[in-house]
C-alpha cells in the first residue's frame, strides 16, 4: 500500500519571532524598538537635556555659594591679617625711631609693642592653619609668603637689638612682611559675588593702602623729627610717600560709596588729625632748615591717633564685606534650593503628565494589539472554521467590533481593522456559501448517478436471467464495473457531508461487510481473507465501513505488485474489533505516514489538495462520522498494515440466525475466469506508527472466491428501516 503526500508546514509565529545571532542587533535599532520603549526614549532625552541644563545652572550657583563661603572665611583671616599689619606698623616705626636715636630697640615701650604683636601672629596663624587646607593654589601661595616672612621677624628684631641693621634697612625690612600680608588678594577670592561685594571689596584693599601709607609717614617723619633735619634725599622720600597717600586717598574716595566715603569722614577727624595735617605742613615749609623744630612724640602720638581713627574705619570697611558675602552665600544657598525644588517639581509634573499621555497611547495600543491578535489567533480562525464545517444554513458569526472611540489615529486604525475583520467575515461567509453549493451539487450529482447506476444493475439483472455462459461472464465484468462506479458516486456524497441514504435495520456479521468490501475491488482475486470472529457490526454503519474498506483494500492491490497478495484479518481488541489490511507493496517513508496518519484522524477541508488524495479524504470522513480509529503501519513484508478499530458501540455478538439473512446470487465471475487487468489509481491515506513495532503474523487463510449462493449487500433498496432486498 502506498499512499504519496507532499505537505509544506508553515513557519509558526514563534518560530518567525524567536531570537536568533540577529535579534540582539535588531534590538539595538530604534525602528525596532517596543512602542514603551520608545515613549520613554522621547521622554527621557528632553528630561535628561533639561536635567543637564538644569544641573549646570545649579552648580553654578552652588559654587558661587561656595566661593562666596570660602570669602567670608578669608575676611575673617583678613581680620587677623589687619590686626597683625596695624601692630606690625606700630612696632617698625618705634624700632625705626629707636635705631634713629642710638638707642638700642630695647625699651620697655617696645618689649610691650612687641609683645603685642607676637599675641597678634599668633591669632594669625592659629585661623590661617584652617584655612590653608581648603585654599586655592595662588591663595595658599600668598599664604605660604606670610609664612616665611613672619618667621623673619625674630632675626630682625635681634639684629635691631644689636644695632647690625641701618634705620633704613629696618624699615624695609618690616614693610616687606607688611606687605606680604597686605598682598592677600580678598577680591580674588570673592569672585563671582555682586557689584556691590566687588566694589566693598575695592574699597577695603585701597584704605588699607592708605593707612599702610599713612603708617609709612609716620615712622619716616618720626626718625626725621629726632633727627631735626632732613638727610640726603629723605625729603623727596618724604613728599613721594606723602603724595601716593593724598593719591591712594582719593583713589579711595573715588572706589567707595557714599556711606563709605561719608565714614571716613565720620570717624578720622579732630584735633590729633588737624594736628597730623599741620606738622606734615610744618615739615614741608621747613625743609631747607637745619632745625625742623619738631616734637617727634607729639607727631608719633597725634600720627598714632589718626592711624587709629583709620583702623576703625578698616575694620568696618571689612565687617562689610565679610557681612555682605555672608549674605551673598545663605542668598545662593537659598536660590539653589529653590532652583532644586522648582527643577523637581517642573519635572515630577511633566513626567506625570507625559505618563498619563503616554498611557493615553500605549493602553489603546495594547488593548488594539491584544483585540488584534485574539481575532487573528482565535476568533476570526474559529468563525472561518465554523463557516467551512456548516452544512446547513449560514451560522450566526457576531463580529464584536474592538471599541475604541477615540478620533485619533490610533482609533482610525482600530475601526480600520474592525473594517477588516467584517470583509474577512463576509469573505469566509461567501466561500462557505460556494462550498455549500459545490456540495449540494455533488450530493445531487451523486444521487443522480446513483439512479442511474441503480436501474443499469436492474438492466443487468435482467440480463443474467437469460444468458449463456459467455454472456454472463461479461454481464458479470459490467455488474462489477457498475457497483464500483455506485462506490465512485458514494464517494461524491462523503465529499458533500450528507448522510448515506442507504442504511441496515439489523446488525450484519463483520465476515460478510469484509467480503463486501472485497467484492467492490478490480482485483479481488488477489486478497486473501483470513477468519474472522463471529462479530456483528451495527446495521447503521455498514455502508460506511464497507466503503471505508474498499478504499483500503483496493489502494493496496493498487500499489503493490501484480502476483503478491493482499490479506484482510481480524482480532478483538480492549477497544473494539481490529481489521488488518496488509499489503506486500514498496511501502511508505516514515515522513509520510506521519502525514498520513494524520490526515486520517483529522480530515482537512476540501480544497486543491483533497482533489489529489481524495482516498484519503473520504476513508478519513466516514472513519471520523463513525467513531472508527484508521492508522497505517509498517508491514513485515515491506508494505504497509493499515488497522481499522471498529469501537466497542459499533460491534456486536453474532447468531446463527442473523447469518441466514435473505437476499440474491451476487453476479460474480466463475472461480477460473481471468481478472481484469490492474488498473492503478491514485491513493490516498497516511499517519506515524513507528517500522518497528511488533505485529502479529498473519494466519493462514484462503483466497477470496465469489458467493455463489445468497450474499450480503451493503447497498440495500427501500427506506432507511426496510427489509434487506436486492443489491
Amino acid at each position: 500500500m502506498h499512499l504519496p503526500t507532499s505537505t509544506r508546514t508553515p513557519p509558526s509565529h514563534a518560530a518567525q519571532t524567536a531570537g536568533g545571532s540577529g535579534s540582539g542587533a535588531k534590538l539595538l535599532r530604534p525602528r525596532n524598538w517596543p512602542l514603551r520603549s520608545k515613549l520613554v526614549a522621547v521622554l527621557v532625552i528632553p528630561a535628561v537635556a533639561f536635567l543637564v541644563v538644569a544641573s549646570v545652572s545649579i552648580f553654578a550657583s552652588l559654587q558661587s555659594a561656595r566661593t562666596l563661603r570660602s570669602g567670608g572665611e578669608l575676611a575673617a583671616l583678613e581680620r587677623q591679617a589687619t590686626a597683625l599689619v596695624h601692630e606690625l606698623q606700630l612696632e617698625r616705626d618705634q624700632v625705626a625711631g629707636a635705631v634713629t636715636s642710638g638707642k638700642p630697640a630695647a625699651g620697655s615701650a617696645i618689649a610691650s609693642q612687641q609683645a603685642v604683636v607676637d599675641k597678634a601672629v599668633n591669632d594669625y596663624l592659629r585661623a590661617e592653619i584652617g584655612r590653608h587646607r581648603t585654599a586655592s593654589p595662588l591663595l595658599r601661595a600668598q599664604l605660604d609668603a606670610v609664612r616665611a616672612r613672619l618667621a623673619t621677624v625674630r632675626a630682625l628684631r635681634a639684629s635691631t637689638r644689636s644695632a647690625a641693621l641701618t634705620e633704613g634697612a629696618v624699615f624695609q625690612e618690616y614693610s616687606r612682611v607688611i606687605a606680604a600680608l597686605l598682598e592677600i588678594d580678598l577680591q580674588t577670592a570673592l569672585r563671582g559675588g555682586d557689584d556691590q561685594l566687588t566694589r566693598g571689596v575695592r574699597s577695603f584693599t585701597d584704605f588699607a593702602r592708605v593707612k599702610e601709607l599713612s603708617a609709612q609717614l609716620r615712622g619716616t617723619l618720626y626718625g626725621i623729627a629726632i633727627r631735626g633735619r632732613f638727610g640726603f634725599g629723605e625729603f623727596q622720600e618724604f613728599a613721594d610717600l606723602l603724595a601716593r597717600q593724598r593719591a591712594a586717598l582719593e583713589q579711595y574716595r573715588a572706589d567707595a560709596p557714599q556711606q563709605q566715603r561719608s565714614l571716613l569722614s565720620e570717624v578720622v577727624k579732630g584735633q590729633a588729625v588737624l594736628a597730623v595735617a599741620r606738622i606734615e605742613q610744618t615739615a614741608v615749609n621747613r625743609q631747607s632748615q637745619q632745625n625742623l623744630a619738631l616734637d617727634p612724640q607729639q607727631w608719633l602720638a597725634a600720627s598714632t591717633t589718626q592711624i587709629e581713627l583709620q583702623r576703625i574705619v578698616e575694620d568696618r570697611l571689612l565687617e562689610d564685606v565679610a557681612q555682605h558675602s555672608r549674605e551673598l552665600s545663605d542668598a545662593a544657598q537659598r536660590s539653589s534650593a529653590v532652583s532644586i525644588g522648582v527643577i523637581a517639581f517642573i519635572l515630577a509634573i511633566s513626567l506625570l503628565t507625559s505618563l498619563a499621555f503616554g498611557r493615553s497611547m500605549v493602553r489603546p495600543l495594547r488593548r488594539l494589539r491584544s483585540s488584534a491578535l485574539e481575532v487573528a489567533e482565535h476568533r476570526l480562525p474559529e468563525a472561518v472554521n465554523r463557516l467551512r464545517m456548516t452544512r446547513e444554513g449560514e451560522p450566526q458569526v457576531e463580529v464584536v467590533a474592538i471599541g475604541d472611540a477615540s478620533a485619533d489615529e490610533i482609533g482610525e486604525v482600530a475601526r480600520a481593522f474592525d473594517v477588516v475583520h467584517h470583509a474577512a467575515i463576509r469573505q469566509a461567509t461567501e466561500q462557505a456559501a460556494l462550498r455549500k453549493s459545490i456540495s449540494d451539487m455533488f450530493l445531487n450529482l451523486a444521487r443522480r448517478s446513483q439512479r442511474l447506476i441503480d436501474r443499469l444493475l436492474e438492466q443487468l439483472d435482467e440480463l443474467e436471467q437469460d444468458a449463456d455462459d459467455e454472456t454472463l461472464e461479461k454481464l458479470f465484468t459490467a455488474d462489477h464495473l457498475a457497483t464500483r462506479l455506485r462506490r465512485n458516486a458514494e464517494d461524491l456524497i462523503v465529499l458533500s457531508g450528507a448522510e448515506p441514504p442507504r442504511r441496515w435495520a439489523r446488525p450484519i456479521p463483520l465476515m460478510e461487510v469484509v467480503r463486501a468490501a472485497a467484492q467492490e475491488v478490480e482485483q479481488y482475486q488477489r486478497i486473501e481473507v483470513l477468519p474472522v470472529d463471529e462479530v456483528a457490526l451495527a446495521g447503521h454503519t455498514v455502508a460506511d465501513v464497507v466503503h471505508l474498506m474498499a478504499e483500503l483494500v483496493e489502494n493496496a492491490t493498487s500499489f503493490s505488485p501484480p502476483g503478491t497478495v493482499v490479506q484482510i484479518a481480524g482480532q478483538p481488541a480492549a477497544a473494539g474489533y481490529v481489521v488488518e489490511i496488509e499489503d506486500r507493496g514498496l511501502g511508505m517513508s516514515d515522513e509520510e505516514l506521519v502525514e498520513a496518519n494524520r490526515r486520517l484522524a483529522d480530515p482537512p477541508a476540501i480544497d486543491a489538495a483533497v482533489s489529489q488524495r481524495l482516498g484519503l479524504f473520504v476513508v478519513g470522513r466516514l472513519a471520523k462520522r463513525n467513531g472508527i480509529k484508521v492508522q497505517l503501519r509498517h508491514s513485515w513484508y515491506g508494505g504497509v498494515t493499515a488497522l481499522v478499530l471498529l469501537p466497542s458501540a459499533l460491534t456486536i455478538p453474532s447468531t446463527d440466525h442473523e447469518r441466514q439473512l435473505p437476499g440474491r446470487t451476487e453476479l460474480l465471475p466463475p472461480a477460473g475466469a481471468p481478472a481484469p487487468a490492474p488498473t492503478p489509481r491514485r491513493a490516498s491515506a497516511s499517519h506515524n506508527v513507528p517500522p518497528d513495532a511488533p505485529q502479529p503474523a498473519p494466519p493462514a487463510g484462503t483466497m477470496f472466491e465469489p458467493q455463489t449462493g445468497p450474499a450480503f449487500d451493503p447497498y440495500p433498496d427501500g427506506d432507511e428501516h426496510g427489509p434487506i432486498t436486492g443489491r
